[in-house]
């Protein structure tokens, strides 16, 4: 896939709902033809709306940020995962000051791409010479990126919620922030609903999907994803049941290989871009020391292996007092993909699902044994294990198995109320943030009135 167009998305999510102005950034829409968002929405032809469909990858791909400010650098730092210390950094603002209304990490892009995908399911209502079966591959490919999309927001914003109601005229009254409850409702409905549509998308969608979703590059397969999606989201508001049932639809399987999945695809062709938390040097991108002094040993006395093969050596880095002598070895080269959604995150979400029973366990000594190289935990051991005692471990394997990929870790010890168990990289002064304010566009156009234009401080927000 090649970038040929960068359509400018002039204003914040409030000026995509209301006559209120702001520079939000800008997003990517591959096409060949070169189209405008006004061509999709004005004049919408099937090849405007399959490159614009094709496009929606790359927008979803950019989340995956880069640099100092974002999201991925942020969620990880905060969950004490590791750090960007780059020599030209100037301040470790994530455990360092106040958070404050800014940029609302990743915000202007996860709306960016949500209007386009608006804009995209218009149209394809409207356009003729397309198949029914070729309409609804778009809708359920654009549905669920969109959940993905807004999945990924919210975690970000957590209690602070979001904006669902985005399908509006510019001249309408600001659309609300929906609480937490509601965005996830709205997420599990979305999922949902583009399952519908990929049940009706007939063998094989009308347009070409990046080699990272190579084996689920067909409705039904990606259908298979799309269930991953949603039991990820389900587990996160412990809504068991729907998560159970989501993932015996998707491409669960603990006799694959752990690291079968969806993967967002990089690559230095011409209009292409390569992987942007790739660091093979080690002297931007450090892992936090502690993953190796609270890792657990081999049978061997060896390190979990996990530590090893996601972790490398290299000369001590040091910046506004953190130090790190470990480098990533993710990402290595700047074309390795970077996770959507793989098997290994699925057979975890399903040992938390089942953590009170036997089937938690033996979902838990998979990841163990296989990527960790650590010797099964003995049903005898499990059973006599109280049920915080299980969630330690299940929250042990998740940071080690799932590191470096969505933030999982400052999201994981939130939503079971350990955020203050994180401790470091400096010592016990360093705060850990709860939730990110919205950008300061938005509260500008709110008049500061939503809890979200707070300034968060540690664990407290104040205004």
């Amino acid at each position: 896939m090649r970038t040929i167009a960068k359509l400018a998305a002039v204003g914040s999510l409030v000026t995509f709902l209301t006559a209120c102005e702001s520079i939000f950034g800008s997003y990517d829409i591959y096409d060949q033809d070169n189209p405008s968002l006004e061509a999709l929405e004005q004049n919408p032809s099937p090849s405007i709306i399959l490159s614009t469909a094709q496009g929606l990858l790359d927008g979803w791909r950019d989340q995956v940020g880069g640099g100092e400010g974002s999201w991925l650098q942020d969620l990880s730092c905060f969950g004490r995962e590791g750090y960007y210390l780059a020599p030209a950094r100037t301040i470790l603002d994530e455990f360092d000051d106040a958070l404050v209304p800014s940029g609302g990490l990743g915000w202007g892009n996860t709306y960016a791409n949500i209007r386009t995908i608006n804009s995209l399911l218009h149209a394809v209502d409207s356009v003729g010479l397309m198949t029914d079966q070729e309409k609804e591959g778009v809708r359920g490919w654009a549905k669920t990126i969109e959940a993905a999309e807004l999945h990924r927001q919210i975690r970000i914003q957590d209690a602070f919620g979001i904006v669902i109601q985005t399908d509006q005229p510019r001249n309408a009254p600001l659309a609300p922030i929906a609480t937490k409850a509601e965005v996830f409702s709205y997420i599990l409905q979305r999922y949902d609903e583009a399952m519908t549509h990929l049940q009706n998308a007939g063998s094989q969608f009308a347009f070409q999907l990046s080699p990272g979703l190579a084996g689920f590059d067909t409705p039904a397969t990606f259908l298979q994803v799309n269930r991953g999606l949603k039991a990820r989201a389900a587990v996160e508001i412990q809504d068991y049941a729907t998560a159970q049932a989501a993932l015996a639809a998707s491409f669960i399987d603990v006799g694959a290989d752990l690291a079968i999945g969806a993967y967002h695809s990089f690559g230095s062709g011409a209009g292409d871009q390569l992987n942007p938390i790739s660091d093979p040097a080690g002297n931007k991108w450090l892992a936090d020391t502690m993953l190796v002094t609270d890792a657990q040993l081999q049978g061997n006395g060896e390190v979990d292996l996990r530590v090893t093969t996601k972790t490398a050596v290299v000369p001590p880095l040091t910046h506004t007092g953190v130090t790190s002598h470990l480098r990533w070895r993710l990402y290595e080269n700047p074309t390795d993909p970077f996770p959507i959604i793989k098997n290994e995150e699925l057979i975890l979400l399903r040992a938390e699902v089942n953590l009170a029973t036997d089937a938690g366990l033996a979902d838990i000594n998979v990841v163990r044994t296989i990527s960790g190289g650590l010797d099964p935990i003995p049903l005898a051991t499990w059973q006599a294990m109280t049920q915080d005692e299980r969630v330690t471990e299940l929250l042990y394997n998740r940071r080690y198995s799932l590191v470096w990929e969505h933030g999982h870790r400052w999201v994981d010890m939130r939503r079971f109320n350990r955020l203050d168990q994180l401790t470091g990289p400096r010592g016990p002064g360093d705060r850990v943030f709860d939730m990110v304010p919205f950008p300061e566009d938005e509260c500008i156009a709110r008049d500061y009135q939503p809890a979200g234009c707070s300034t968060v401080e540690g664990f407290r927000t104040v205004q």
